[in-house]
């Protein structure tokens, strides 16, 4: 059995995810940097439909190529992520991207926020080669400005891991989540659910490469600040615990993998995320440990499971079609 992917750059819900200390940037789950409300306050009333007609308002008297404006703009486009349409946010925030570099405030504390958004939903949208070069010019803006090492630093960096990673180079994706660990502890922001992330990630690029001691201590770090911190129960956690027990059956320790597919199988299904691609590869990682373990009763169950779910996901597929 192998760790089979890394985290992916953007979790499958595009919800908000818990604010850090500085409320300017949000991850979620799975280590990813979210959209989160730029500089400009709004009461927890505002609503998607009063930015928007703020925007339109700007627009038809000729006040939206300003400052204000452009974070009008990026404001709906965090609406707009966290509604779930990556598509309109992406518009959004290239909009605001625009103006910033129109008025010559791209190089800015406000501007590598607004390049980091508009990565993160690049990269929700499938487009991998554009995050990662926004991510690229966000670090060199970063870098220039001598705000790297920060926590907003810390979360650029994980992100620029997970997708260049996703685009096949993993010694240098290491090489970021590495960086970004060393912030992390620095800034004593490691024992946290965002720190667990990226452990996480680090810990899965380490088995891809094969280094399947520093994988497991990572992701096993990762799990003990995710028990902590009352995260495991998410889908991230589930991932996580797969790819401790991949690393374990690795190690032909069917029995401690066994103990962790078991977890992350009730996770799965407490959750509603068993009837998945992700569940597919859970449930016959799972039937093979038991094989190992000599428990071959309840592998043929769990393996008919897997087998039952993907023609499921298949033919749902097809009447899609």
């Amino acid at each position: 059995l192998k760790i089979k992917r890394a985290h992916p750059i953007l979790d499958e819900r595009p919800t908000m995810g818990a604010c850090e200390a500085t409320g300017a940037s949000c991850q979620c789950s799975d280590g990813c940097a979210q959209p989160c409300a730029p500089s400009i306050p709004f009461n927890g009333g505002t609503t998607s439909s009063r930015l928007r007609e703020t925007v339109n308002k700007l627009r038809a008297e000729n006040k939206l190529e300003t400052l204000v404006g452009a974070e009008m703009l990026e404001q709906l486009g965090a609406t707009a992520h966290q509604s779930g349409d990556s598509q309109e946010a992406e518009s959004l925030y290239q909009e605001a991207v625009s103006i910033y570099t129109n008025l010559g405030a791209l190089n800015s504390d406000e501007g590598a926020h607004l390049l980091a958004s508009l990565g993160a939903v690049q990269g929700a949208t499938g487009n991998m080669e554009g995050a990662l070069k926004t991510f690229q010019a966000t670090l060199k803006l970063r870098t220039e400005r001598g705000i790297l090492e920060t926590q907003d630093g810390a979360f650029l960096l994980a992100n620029l891991g997970a997708a260049t990673g996703s685009q096949g180079d993993l010694e240098k994706a290491i090489q970021y989540f590495d960086q970004a660990l060393s912030i992390r502890v620095k800034t004593d922001t490691l024992q946290t659910p965002e720190g667990a992330s990226l452990l996480a990630n680090l810990g899965a690029a380490k088995g891809k490469v094969g280094d399947m001691s520093a994988a497991l201590m990572h992701l096993e770090e990762a799990l003990d600040i995710r028990r902590v911190t009352g995260t495991l129960h998410q889908a991230g956690g589930a991932l996580l615990l797969t790819n401790i027990g991949a690393a374990k059956a690795e190690d032909n320790d069917f029995k401690g993998a066994l103990k962790l597919f078991t977890e992350a199988f009730k996770i799965r299904e407490m959750g509603g995320s068993l009837h998945s691609v992700e569940g597919v590869m859970l449930l016959r990682m799972l039937a093979e440990a038991e094989v190992g373990a000599g428990r071959r009763a309840a592998a043929a169950e769990h393996f008919e499971q897997a087998s039952r779910i993907w023609e499921q996901l298949n033919e749902a597929l097809s009447s899609k079609g």
